[in-house]
């Protein structure tokens, strides 16, 4: 890539000179990311919920069985909301804490372990361009990529939940304006939760040369929020991304139940974190030393 091409004219400020040059970096890097077979992974975590809420519809609808007594009576509503609160139980325990989760790790783990297994960031680094531009780019792109992926799986998820029952009450439901507004809230915390965890896992990728065992410490640390303190419980990303769904959550008999935050302070703490992290990031790669022999 000719990173000279994305230089304004002489005299330019240099604030747009790097914005350019951000550009340029971002587009080549979200190119390599929707490319190749090591796409496919987030792309089935994002979207295996749906087909699997999918096919457990279809197999319900296809096998015979008896109706309940009084299920044809009393309306739909009890079953609509009965059915948002299965998706909100799934979203969270499914989607969040696995698929997301992994499918980050899958995305910015190797945004610098790639490159220096494939011997070509030198590239990039010999590059006119600031070091800080090149980490930036990868985690932006990262962002781009897995946050689309999973707004739109989360999606897909919500409408796929709409789907068991009478087509003619459930889709009004599904595109009123609540059903709107459910759907997309969901589809943005999931595109928070890609900037939390990516900004985790592009610095332990960054700073670590096996970060695989702290990857299974933060995911135990996720997986046993419930049942921690409700103090430690607000030191993990997950317990903010539950704070901002709009359907509250049932927790577990045995867990520590302990007050959401509010949804501004969760946001608040979601973006300081995230950029904290990722503030950590430009500057170890502002110092990292390409040693391929070591890596091979």
């Amino acid at each position: 890539m000719d990173f000279e091409t994305a230089l304004p004219a002489a005299g330019a400020p240099s604030r747009q000179s790097r914005r350019a040059q951000l550009w340029v970096l971002c587009r080549q890097e979200l190119r390599q990311r929707l490319t190749g077979l090591w796409s496919l992974a987030p792309l089935l975590l994002a979207f295996g919920p749906a087909l699997m809420l999918l096919l457990v519809i279809l197999i319900a609808h296809l096998l015979p069985g008896d109706t309940p007594p009084g299920a044809q009576t009393g309306g739909r509503v009890g079953d609509l909301a009965d059915w948002q609160q299965a998706f909100a139980e799934i979203f969270h325990s499914l989607m969040l804490r696995v698929c997301v989760f992994f499918g980050c790790a899958a995305v910015f783990l190797n945004s610098f372990r790639s490159p220096i297994a494939g011997r070509y960031l030198h590239y990039n680094y010999l590059s006119p361009v600031p070091r800080e531009s090149v980490a930036l780019a990868k985690y932006l792109s990262g962002l781009l990529f897995a946050g689309t992926l999973f707004a739109l799986g989360s999606l897909a998820m919500w409408a796929a939940i709409h789907l068991d029952g009478p087509l003619a009450e459930t889709l009004p439901a599904l595109l009123s304006a609540r059903g709107l507004r459910l759907g997309f809230t969901y589809a943005a915390i999931a595109a928070l939760a890609c900037m939390g965890y990516g900004a985790v896992f592009m610095a332990l990728g960054l700073r670590l040369r096996n970060p695989i065992f702290p990857t299974l410490l933060l995911m135990g640390w996720e997986a046993v929020n419930l049942f921690l303190p409700a103090a430690l419980q607000k030191l993990s990303i997950i317990h903010h991304l539950q704070s901002l769904g709009p359907i509250p959550v049932n927790a577990p008999l045995i867990s520590v139940v302990a007050a959401p935050t509010p949804a501004p302070q969760a946001l608040l703490g979601l973006l300081l974190v995230t950029a904290l992290l990722v503030a950590l990031s430009l500057r170890w790669a502002r110092g990292l030393e390409l040693d391929y022999g070591g890596e091979g």
